[in-house]
């Protein structure tokens, strides 16, 4: 999909700038001088993303945008601003539906990070649109079967049940999605290791914990650092251990943050508890509620650990890099303090086992043309961007297999995909 931006400004030359700023990017750019013209040209047909600037003569920003939407509803959009026009950004982001403002002079890598991100934002409710649309055309269709015979309600039910399946999938594949854009804020592919959901996913079965406590845990490891998207990248970039005290108070925000960005979707609420609390001890000495023991809720001790395993192997935590056997013996000596210790134990049991497993995994490397129904991903794949395209342990159908050709394609580069026969991976 070629995503169709359209840039404002009625200076010729930011104009030429943006072009030049995206030239490697695959978009459809269209430029105007004026709100009048851009308005002239909404009117042939809407856009994905609308960058304008603020101050301009005849229309501003503010009156701009919020015409745009009758003819561009759907259009992300973005304002761009001097420092002494904040107040006017802020009003257009009330009044004209903005996603963001950004000040003039703007950092490059800053603007094409947001406009990506807000691309992906798009890209995400038009899927979210779909879904809505094909629930409501299902549901109708389940009114129909209820009114006619049992014997077509019961041919029926495998396919619902497929369609509930297929749902939820998609719903994991969003949070997968969102898991992407905080390794891209933080500037590593390697935030967390592919199998930390595998790992919380083990240990909360072994506590015997529910399915739906389970998923909560899942999606709260993929998703326990999105507070970190409020936070400015220079920290980020430092190990928590070079922090000075104003930046680790800043840090310390980012599970309140995390829970905050999720408490308007319903079905992440209960993540959201489990993120804000991540970062707890069972000794009390931890952040942001200072508490302890079982105080803390069962899904946060056991995100806790394995989190904090990924970051000392990540170099995150700590100043540098740790093996995956110095990462287990910090977690081991941290029990009673850091850690619950009947936790610490389940972990580094599963860890044992997960690592004998991959041992004896017979992984392939391959191209796209030798690729088979039934293969397993053994790898996250990524596009040139940096977003998840598939992740590891999903079994390959022909769709899927589709969809890697089609990006390579568009791409104009061969992935490398890594593959196992073995389906116990997924």
């Amino acid at each position: 999909m070629t995503y169709k931006i359209l840039f404002v400004d009625d200076e010729k030359d930011i104009l030429s700038s943006m072009r030049r700023l995206l030239m490697e990017d695959r978009y459809e750019i269209l430029t105007a001088e004026s709100g009048i013209e851009a308005l002239e040209l909404l009117k042939k047909g809407p856009v994905d993303l609308i960058v304008s600037d603020q101050k301009m003569p005849k229309m501003s920003g503010v009156e701009f945008l919020q015409r745009s939407k009758e003819y561009s509803p759907d259009s992300i959009r973005i304002v761009l601003t001097g420092y002494a026009d904040v107040n006017a950004a802020i009003d257009s982001i009330n009044k004209g539906n903005v996603y963001r403002y950004i000040t003039k002079p703007w950092n490059n890598d800053e603007l094409r990070s947001t406009i990506r991100n807000a691309l992906e934002l798009r890209r995400l409710r038009q899927e979210n649109e779909n879904l809505l649309q094909l629930t409501q055309k299902q549901n109708l269709e389940l009114k129909d079967l209820n009114e006619n015979l049992e014997e077509k309600v019961k041919a029926q039910t495998k396919e619902i049940r497929t369609m509930y399946e297929n749902l939820d999938k998609s719903f994991m594949n969003t949070v997968k999605v969102l898991s992407s854009i905080v390794i891209l804020k933080e500037g590593s592919s390697s935030l967390h290791l592919p199998n930390a959901a595998k790992l919380t996913e083990y240990i909360a079965r072994m506590m015997g914990l529910s399915e739906s406590e389970i998923k909560d845990i899942e999606i709260a490891t993929r998703l326990c650092d999105i507070g970190k998207i409020g936070i400015n990248d220079a920290i980020l970039k430092k190990s928590f251990a070079d922090m000075v005290f104003r930046e680790r108070i800043m840090y310390f925000k980012h599970p309140i943050l995390g829970q905050a960005t999720l408490q308007s979707i319903e079905n992440l609420q209960n993540a959201g508890v489990i993120i804000r609390h991540h970062h707890e001890r069972w000794d009390g000495e931890g952040y942001p509620d200072k508490k302890k023991g079982k105080q803390i809720p069962v899904g946060s001790r056991i995100v806790s650990i394995v989190s904090d395993y990924c970051e000392v192997i990540n170099g995150i935590l700590m100043p540098s890099k740790y093996t995956s056997d110095e990462a287990r013996k910090f977690i081991i000596s941290s029990r009673g303090q850091r850690y619950d210790p009947e936790i610490v134990s389940l972990f580094v049991k599963n860890l044992e086992s997960q690592e004998k497993q991959n041992e004896e995994l017979k992984e392939f490397k391959v191209s796209s043309s030798e690729l088979k129904e039934g293969m397993v991903l053994t790898k996250n794949m990524y596009t040139t961007g940096g977003l998840l395209l598939l992740s590891e342990g999903l079994e390959l159908d022909g769709k899927q297999i589709s969809r890697i050709v089609n990006f390579e394609r568009s791409e104009e580069r061969k992935y490398e995909i890594y593959v196992t026969t073995e389906t116990s991976l997924s």
